[in-house]
């Protein structure tokens, strides 16, 4: 049953955006930031001890988010689309010292490939805001979990076609701890006739 139901979404979705009168736009962004999450919690290892000289040894929340967005623009103050990108959440090192034994460590930087929805609304001639929701892949786990977004920024013109948001981000993912990005960046909205 739920096999017929992809034809019917695809071909719904499909002309939905060959129904288009608008333009498209295609932005590429760059965000900087800092995760707030509880990773002790987050990967579950315990905080270090020095007693057994076990446990979460390092880490830094320091975020990373590159993506791209496809935007149809609706009307001069509307656009919806799609966006898909990486996510750098934190990075942890845990140490585990068994008794007798050399110390073992573990741990990395946490990634997600994640995408979805997005609205975008023109608050004004330069500024916007836009809201959506994403699906999360970790790269290290593999599993997947859901997300929202919610940036408002500001657009400095280069040419007739090519402007340079400046935004400001916040990203809550719904994985373990519930990490909190916030951040902003900087990139390039081309728009296309």
């Amino acid at each position: 049953m739920k096999s017929h139901l992809l034809p019917i979404f695809l071909f719904f979705l499909s002309s939905s955006l060959l129904a288009q009168t608008g333009d498209i736009s295609l932005v590429a962004q760059a965000n900087f930031g800092y995760t707030f999450v509880d990773i002790s919690k987050a990967v579950d290892v315990p905080e270090y001890n020095s007693g057994t000289d076990s446990g979460l040894e390092d880490w830094d929340n320091f975020n990373f988010n590159g993506f791209a967005q496809i935007l149809f623009n609706t009307s001069k103050t509307f656009s919806w689309g799609i966006e898909a990108g990486m996510y750098r959440i934190y990075r942890w090192l845990g140490k585990e010292h068994p008794i007798g034994l050399s110390p073992r460590w573990n741990g990395g930087a946490v990634w997600t490939f994640h995408a979805g929805p997005v609205l975008r609304w023109v608050l004004s001639k330069s500024f916007y805001f836009y809201t959506g929701a994403d699906l999360h892949l970790f790269i290290d786990e593999s599993s997947l979990t859901a997300g929202i977004k919610g940036a408002i920024g500001y657009e400095i013109s280069l040419s007739k076609s090519v402007t340079m948001p400046i935004e400001f981000r916040t990203d809550v993912i719904f994985g373990n701890a519930t990490p909190i990005a916030i951040g902003g960046g900087i990139g390039f909205k081309f728009d296309l006739k």
